[in-house]
């Protein structure tokens, strides 16, 4: 049977991106191929939801959000208030049997990138696994979990493939937030990954402030562009490894051929250069 892999960035409100691709990939393939994921920051929230088999409940609480992120002010998305609302509706979902979801998690007692898979937490602590994973400094305090002190891993690994490098999967589906055709490590791996790139020509905008019109055309754009690379990927079905390992090859296609260095590219680029003065093992991700 085919094994898929999910890796999910984090973007802030950018993730209504990921809420129109993962509702996407919910009516082309089956959730059970997808035997090892991982996601960080808001990618995580989604991510939960969408394994939660909740993934129709992604769309209307990103509007709803966004309803009440207009009446209050600009930053209110910053606030610890916010975030605890909509945790509090995601953890309530009560999924059945969470695959494999790795989640990275900074320690700030070894400062180590701890990849903590979903699957292994008690329901009873999945609020607390998800307060820590989008509490960003200096907007939130760290979140204590068995006497350690978390925040939000993105700051070292926002588009975390890390954990999925050595499960056997036959492809992994990559979604970020930049134009940059991103290199994961080891030949064989990047073989592996099928990228979807969403993103805009504002520097911080589309991440911290937008409409609920907004919402709407970046949830409708993650639909759109997902069901387009999907038609592609999927042309001979997804036991054609050879004609997808083929796609997975191939530079980007991006809509200009403005290379814009924005908010995602430079978060990106700070937490790979992070990850290589950081200490993590491997132990971490089980």
């Amino acid at each position: 049977m085919i094994s898929i892999g999910l890796t999910l960035s984090g973007g802030m409100l950018k993730g209504a991106y990921q809420a129109g691709a993962l509702q996407c990939i919910s009516e082309r393939i089956p959730s059970q191929l997808f035997r090892y994921n991982s996601a960080a920051s808001i990618g995580m929230v989604n991510a939960f939801a969408f394994f939660s088999g909740q993934s129709a409940s992604l769309i209307p609480l990103w509007r709803e959000s966004a309803e009440r992120l207009q009446k209050k002010s600009p930053l209110h998305f910053l606030k610890q208030s916010f975030w605890d609302s909509i945790l509090e509706n995601v953890s309530s979902l009560s999924p059945e049997g969470l695959p494999n979801l790795y989640v990275p998690l900074l320690n700030t007692s070894t400062h180590r990138i701890q990849y903590i898979n979903f699957a292994k937490v008690h329901p009873a602590q999945f609020t607390l696994y998800l307060q820590a994973g989008i509490s960003l400094p200096p907007f939130h305090p760290p979140v204590k979990i068995q006497n350690h002190y978390f925040y939000d891993g993105a700051l070292l690994d926002n588009i975390p493939v890390f954990p999925l490098e050595k499960k056997p999967l036959d492809y992994i589906f990559c979604f970020y937030f930049d134009q940059a055709d991103y290199s994961f490590g080891k030949p064989e791996l990047n073989q592996k990954i099928i990228r979807f790139n969403f993103w805009d020509d504002t520097i911080v905008k589309a991440s911290l402030f937008a409409t609920p019109r907004e919402i709407t055309q970046m949830i409708e754009s993650g639909y759109h562009q997902t069901a387009c690379r999907l038609d592609i990927i999927l042309k001979n079905g997804l036991e054609d490894k050879e004609y997808i390992h083929y796609i997975a090859k191939q530079k980007p296609i991006f809509p200009s051929k403005k290379y814009f260095i924005g908010c995602d590219r430079i978060v990106n680029a700070c937490s790979r250069l992070a990850r290589k003065i950081s200490e993590r093992s491997e132990c971490d991700t089980e």
